[in-house]
């Protein structure tokens, strides 16, 4: 998972149990959908 595209640790974290449970995070932040390149499955951003 690349660092940097988002500032708040919490949802790194939240972000990278998503990848490694092969999870769909749910979010309305924009900043989320930059982590699909690193597998993320996400909705509503």
């Amino acid at each position: 998972m690349k660092e940097g595209f988002h500032e708040d640790l919490f949802d790194r974290m939240l972000i990278w149990q998503c990848i490694s449970r092969k999870l769909t995070f749910i979010s309305k932040d924009s900043e989320i959908k930059k982590y699909k390149v690193s597998g993320l499955k996400v909705i509503w951003s």
